[in-house]
């Protein structure tokens, strides 16, 4: 996906021409290529649906000062739309990213925002399976355990694949503490089979704030399989 500038002579594009779709949002104008949609509403796609819908309701039952109060934090502590950095994220965008992860992990509500940055993390993860048991294994340089992380993994790349052929689905959510948390029957229940050491998967970790409006870039890694001898 591109973001459009479009110059004085051109104020819009919209629609599609070919393979490419113009279109508008509140963050700016884009161009991208028709995606082709692979088993459209599956369960998984359907809980996160679940989870944004979920996040606009409860902004919708806010109180006019809860809503406020997002605002005002979203203005305090300046985030950016993630394909337009010169556009700022609203009150309400920045509740329902936030709602959306917390549901995730199993956060409950957060009607008002604790007013305070964060410093940000380093934080690493691995895999290992070692006698059936599969585990992560999770570094953090601060260990405060002020950031949740959403955890996704990939299935396995087949022999001599050197891309991510299938999208990482999450797995588990932790805080930021350095631990290597058994994900066994998660890993299970998402792919139905464990995967074999020497064999690669990705790994990604989304950060946001425990009790804030705050989020750190997605961390990815190509991870090998290890074991513990």
């Amino acid at each position: 996906m591109a973001r459009i500038v479009y110059s004085a002579l051109i104020e819009k594009i919209s629609g599609k021409i070919g393979g490419t779709v113009f279109q508008a949002n509140a963050y700016g104008f884009t161009c991208k290529k028709t995606p082709n949609m692979v088993r459209p509403n599956t369960e998984y796609q359907l809980r996160q649906q679940a989870y944004l819908s979920q996040a606009v309701r409860e902004w919708n039952n806010l109180t006019v000062a809860q809503r406020l109060d997002w605002d005002t934090w979203a203005s305090t502590y300046p985030q950016y739309a993630k394909h337009n950095l010169s556009s700022q994220l609203s009150g309400f965008a920045v509740f329902t990213k936030i709602h959306v992860f917390r549901f995730m992990y199993g956060d409950t509500l957060l009607p008002n925002p604790v007013y305070i940055s964060y410093p940000v993390d380093t934080i690493t993860i691995g895999i290992n399976l070692t006698a059936g048991v599969l585990k992560l294994v999770v570094s953090s340089v601060t260990g405060d355990e002020h950031w949740h992380l959403i955890i996704s993994a990939s299935r396995p790349f087949s022999d001599g694949q050197n891309f991510v052929g299938t999208k990482p689905r999450f797995l588990v959510g932790r805080t930021n503490v350095t631990d290597t948390p058994i994900v066994t029957t998660e890993w299970l229940a998402l792919y139905g089979q464990l995967p074999s050491v020497g064999q690669r998967v990705a790994l990604t970790i989304k950060p946001y704030g425990e009790d804030n409006g705050q989020s750190l870039s997605k961390i990815s890694t190509i991870a090998t399989v290890e074991t513990t001898v």
